[in-house]
């Protein structure tokens, strides 16, 4: 049957999480709106260590914890995040994916982790939601394998897709393509390829990763779904560059 897929910004899940951080006091208020920043920067080294702080969190969170986050002083988007997110775990097998649109790194990724179990679903267990990085711009696009690298190197990251089996990244199509013409065109078809040659090279890296399937998730506007186009189109698009990055450099 049909399953909901749950789209959010990272920005609106980083607020979000900063709002149930604050509430549990985990994080100091004054803190918060650096916390937000620095998940939405580019400082490696800042990204890294908020990264490291929400897995040490995601790992202390419990049952307790859950009972205790009063969303009364949660800000407008962060509450309707949360309550969506309550509704979803009430609800299980209604939706298999959390989406993360504008997702820049791995940090972005572990608070949608943090953020799910905070609102009572199930992380790092077999048939858990999918966390789905969006890749939209030309240039996350580009940068989309280093991306997969960064997500699998982190040890929760990492066990999140081992327990679901699969690894699930998501390809905007027109947008991307009216925002970057011909140049996004062909970031989204060379993308699915250097994404294989990487999850190949980390599967060698990391042998529990043998089991694990990555799965590039169409995210609609191509002419195909939109009435047109030859049936194995896309099919073709993902196969060949599956098959393309087997060949190593």
């Amino acid at each position: 049957y049909a399953k909901i897929d749950i789209r959010h910004d990272a920005a609106d899940i980083n607020a979000t999480v900063a709002d149930i951080l604050v509430a549990l006091n985990k994080l100091p208020a004054k803190d918060k709106d650096q916390f937000i920043a620095d998940l939405q920067g580019e400082d490696e080294a800042l990204i890294e260590e908020r990264t490291k702080f929400l897995s040490k969190k995601l790992g202390e969170l419990d049952n307790e914890d859950l009972t205790r986050i009063d969303t009364t002083k949660f800000g407008v988007v962060s509450k309707r995040v949360f309550d969506r997110m309550r509704k979803v775990a009430a609800n299980p097998g209604c939706s298999d994916k959390l989406i993360i649109a504008e997702c820049k790194n791995q940090g972005n990724a572990l608070g949608a982790l943090f953020l799910l179990k905070a609102s009572g679903n199930t992380v790092n267990q077999p048939n858990s939601l999918n966390v789905v990085t969006l890749s939209e711009s030309a240039e996350d696009l580009i940068k989309l394998h280093l991306n997969i690298e960064k997500l699998l190197e982190n040890d929760t990251y990492r066990q999140h897709v081992i327990q679901n089996g699969k690894m699930i990244y998501m390809i905007a199509k027109s947008d991307t393509q009216r925002r970057g013409g011909i140049t996004a065109q062909h970031a989204q078809e060379v993308a699915p390829e250097e994404a294989a040659k990487m999850f190949n090279k980390l599967v060698i890296k990391y042998p529990e990763l043998r089991g694990v399937t990555l799965v590039p998730f169409n995210g609609g506007g191509h002419s195909l779904q939109r009435g047109g186009g030859r049936l194995d189109e896309l099919p073709n698009i993902y196969t060949k560059a599956a098959l393309r990055g087997l060949r190593w450099d």
